[in-house]
């Protein structure tokens, strides 16, 4: 897993992609809407 991302963020556009994915996973689950 670490390595797809690792070579996702080479694009400019999919870290940013990345960056928003990750905070909406960690705003639900600080929310406990998503929380496993």
């Amino acid at each position: 897993m670490l390595s797809i991302v690792h070579f996702l963020v080479r694009e400019p556009y999919l870290e940013q992609l990345l960056n928003y994915i990750f905070f909406y996973i960690l705003f639900f689950d600080t929310s406990g809407c998503v929380a496993v």
